[in-house]
This record gives C-alpha cells, structure tokens and sequence, in this order.
C-alpha cells in the first residue's frame, strides 16, 4: 500500500500574521499508527497546530502478525521534536530559554482537503469522496493527479456544495489539479493556476484573508 500526503502552504501579507512565520511545529498527537489488511487503504486525520516552515511525516509501513493474521503496520510522526522546534523559534526571536513563547489566536475557520487521488474517474473516488465529505465537510478541496478532466464528473460535485472551481486539467492521462470549494461558505480567488500549482486567496467573513497555494511538484 501507498500512502500519500500533501503540505498545505499558508501564507498572508498582514502585518499582524508575519509572526506565523516563526511559530512553534507540533503535531497534537506525536505519533499516529494503524493496522491494515493488505491492499486497503485509510485517511490518517492529523491536527498540525503550529508550524515554523514545514511538518515533516515520517511514513514508516512494516508487516506485523496480530492475531495470527499478517497486516500492515504504518507509523506517522513529526520527525522535529516539539522541544527543538521551540528552541529554534526561541533563537529567531531573540529569547531566553526561560522566557515564555508569545501566544497566539487559533486562526483556523475553515476544514480543507489536500488529496493526492491518482485519477478521479472511478468508483472507487467517488464513493471514498462522498465518504470523506459526509464525514470531515471540508470547505476548500484541492485535487491532484486527476487524470482525467473535470467535465467529465459531471454535477457529481456540484451535488455535495462545491459549485465553484478553479480547474487545471491533465494533459492526456498526466497531471491535473482541481481546487473546488462552497461558495456558500468560502470566498477563493485563483491569481496562479497551472499544471504544478494554484494559489488562491482564501475569503471568509469575520476573518482575515490568507492565500492557499495548493502544489502538485516531485520532490526528490
């Protein structure tokens, strides 16, 4: 089995947002883990709540006996500890180690969905998409790898909300990223679409705006 993540990118221009680029990186839980039959596949929910540039994730699958049966065992964790990433934010701000970290407001308002589907004109997606949705109601969804083009769902998404997109089709069966959204609960405005990313600013009343870049890249 293959598991696949995606980092989402936030950014803003506000004065009262650049210290987000020096927040401490944790992982609400330092470990998430799971047992699975071979060939099946599962959605490890993880709750970033800081970051300084990046959350690492260290995927690690092994096959394990449990019970007599032979499943797979995969490992997912931040691979900077919280204590390192607060001494690194610590030095960026010029703080001794017994000062205190400033705090800041939870800015979350909003459920997004990166996914890295691997095509998006089967069955399969589509019972997992309708799953996904009725469960986490994510607001903004990024899509990648769709391998096929987005006329051919037909009103398959505008049925769960996401009337509103912005598409940049595959080339034949390669590429595709599709940013989809409810309109009746977020504002987006592509200023960059192409075969590797979108960015967008992000609108929701009573909070301030932010831009997604949503990155379909090889990283080697």
């Amino acid at each position: 089995m293959e598991e696949n993540y995606n980092i989402m990118s936030v950014t803003s221009n506000t004065p009262e947002m650049v210290m987000l680029e020096v927040q401490v990186s944790q992982m609400m839980h330092s470990a998430v883990g799971s047992y699975l039959e071979p060939e099946s596949e599962a959605i490890h929910q993880v709750n970033i709540a800081w970051w300084i540039d990046e959350t690492r994730l260290n995927i690690e699958p092994r096959w394990q006996s449990v019970g007599g049966r032979l499943l797979q065992a995969t490992q997912m964790a931040a691979l900077c500890p919280f204590t390192l990433s607060k001494s690194i934010v610590r030095g960026i701000l010029g703080l001794s180690p017994s000062e205190p970290l400033p705090e800041f407001p939870n800015r979350s308002s909003m459920n997004i969905m990166l996914w890295n589907c691997r095509g998006a004109g089967n069955k399969i997606f589509r019972r997992n998409f309708k799953e996904i949705n009725k469960t986490h109601r994510p607001d903004v969804v990024a899509l990648f790898e769709t391998k096929v083009l987005f006329s051919s769902m037909g009103l398959f998404f505008n049925n769960l909300g996401y009337t509103a997109s912005t598409i940049v089709d595959p080339v034949g069966r390669v590429g595709g990223i599709w940013l989809i959204w409810n309109p009746t609960q977020v504002s987006v405005n592509a200023f960059v679409a192409n075969q590797q990313v979108i960015q967008a600013t992000v609108q929701r009343k009573d909070y301030e705006d932010w831009v997604l870049a949503a990155v379909y890249a090889l990283v080697l």
